[in-house]
């Protein structure tokens, strides 16, 4: 009977030191043990690895639902905030084009008012390039036509 126990102990603590006996078996005695035979220890770790997975089931379903009610939660709040977000930005946009499209106007004048001038100056030396040229085709037409009597 001292052989028996003591057998049942040690397979008590040998299954004790697995993960899954530890949890399995720490309630039991070694006393306990000895009423159990092979199988009947086999359904007890069974039982022990079901219970464990329905609760880690029920756990992640909490997590679960915790995650999903709190990204819930944020698209409520952000969906607000990412429309104003959008209307400023539309904001910002419409102003920044008008400011180029002013800075461009400006632009355009001064370029407009530049050609202006250069064309008055223009008009004006008109005159003079005339004459000039008219000095220059009599002078030529002289050279031409005391060419042609030598010759």
């Amino acid at each position: 009977a001292d052989m028996k126990k003591k057998m049942a102990e040690d397979k008590l603590e040998a299954l004790k030191k697995t993960p899954l006996g530890a949890r399995a078996f720490a309630s039991v005695t070694a006393d306990d043990l000895k009423d159990l035979d092979p199988n009947g220890i086999m359904v007890k770790q069974l039982q022990q690895m079901e219970k464990e997975k329905r609760d880690k089931d029920t756990k992640l379903k909490g997590q679960e639902k915790k995650i999903d009610y709190f990204e819930r939660a944020k698209c409520l709040v952000e969906i607000p905030l990412l429309k104003q977000q959008y209307k400023e930005q539309i904001e910002y946009d419409k102003q920044f084009h008008e400011e180029q499209e002013e800075e461009r106007v400006k632009k355009g004048i001064l370029e407009r008012e530049e050609a202006e001038k250069l064309k008055k100056r223009m008009l004006r030396m008109e005159g003079s390039k005339l004459e000039f040229l008219e000095i220059i085709k009599k002078k030529r037409n002289i050279i031409f036509v005391t060419t042609c009597k030598n010759q």
